[in-house]
């Protein structure tokens, strides 16, 4: 592989961009941003090579952009370079993006690595940011198999764990594990913003874990909640009925909250092994 296209120079696309680098997996970088200073400042970083209008034609082409412009992206690499050109997307919503094609190409790959930051921008990308970490494949009937191996074989060369998941049983999952945690913490800074200022000086450890996420980028999480409502709000409903049947036991019942929590907290010391 020779050239790289990274369309979204920031955190993921930055990475993806670093990584392939340094697995010597490229040659060239070429970035796309429509922030002419994002542009400016992965080359600054190293992070691309070249950002001016560039007529090579590019290996494989990773999409990093908020997920309501993934499509267009898509579309447009395949108008400029033709269709035959390995592309994947880094979008943490399938569902909605594969439905909005009118046909999914059959050289893109949605792709979903479940690795990031509440850093932003090329300064913060890291070669090593999925190393270790689990990439998401969701391909559908017409997806090109050698497209879609050339896209597994790079990721597992970054470091990362690759699965396969339909795209529906995908953005059920991330609901659980990703988008509600957001919003929740999203509304924990607004509940403090509501709050007496006293608060702010009240703040430890608890409050700073629970809410680090809230520092995301905003325009991509409207629009990942946006385009996994249905999803978030059912899983919304489970955690108040959870929610509920805590406080209930908090002021009703205090062995049973007992009983809660213990059975929590060992399940949770389970999960972290």
């Amino acid at each position: 592989m020779s050239i790289l296209l990274v369309i979204g120079t920031g955190l993921i696309g930055g990475s993806f961009a670093l990584a392939a680098k340094k697995a010597q997996l490229v040659e060239t970088v070429i970035g796309f941003d429509v922030d002419e200073n994002a542009l400016i400042e992965a080359k600054k970083l190293g992070v691309i090579d070249k950002w001016r209008e560039v007529t090579q034609q590019p290996d494989l082409v990773c999409v990093a952009v908020p997920t309501q412009e993934i499509v267009e992206s898509v579309n447009e690499v395949q108008r400029k370079y033709g269709s035959n050109i390995p592309i994947f997307d880094t979008g943490s919503v399938k569902v909605p993006v594969i439905e909005a094609f009118e046909s999914v190409p059959t050289h893109f790959v949605p792709c979903h690595p479940i690795a990031g930051s509440d850093r932003q921008g090329a300064a913060a990308a890291d070669a090593d940011l999925f190393q270790d970490r689990t990439v998401v494949m969701t391909p559908v009937k017409n997806t090109n198999a050698t497209a879609a191996e050339t896209i597994e074989k790079t990721w597992s060369r970054l470091g990362a764990r690759v699965i396969r998941q339909a795209p529906q049983e995908h953005d059920d999952d991330m609901a659980t594990v990703s988008h509600l945690p957001h919003l929740i913490s999203f509304a924990l800074v607004e509940l403090l913003a509501n709050s007496d200022a006293r608060l702010r000086d009240r703040i430890g450890d608890g409050f700073r874990d629970m809410t680090r996420i809230a520092g995301s980028d905003a325009t991509i999480w409207q629009q990942i909640l946006v385009d996994n409502a249905g999803r978030v709000r059912r899983k919304l409903d489970e955690l108040i009925r959870l929610l509920e049947n805590l406080q209930n036991a908090a002021q009703n019942d205090s062995d049973k909250l007992q009983r809660m929590l213990t059975s929590i907290s060992d399940y949770k010391r389970r999960l972290d092994g």
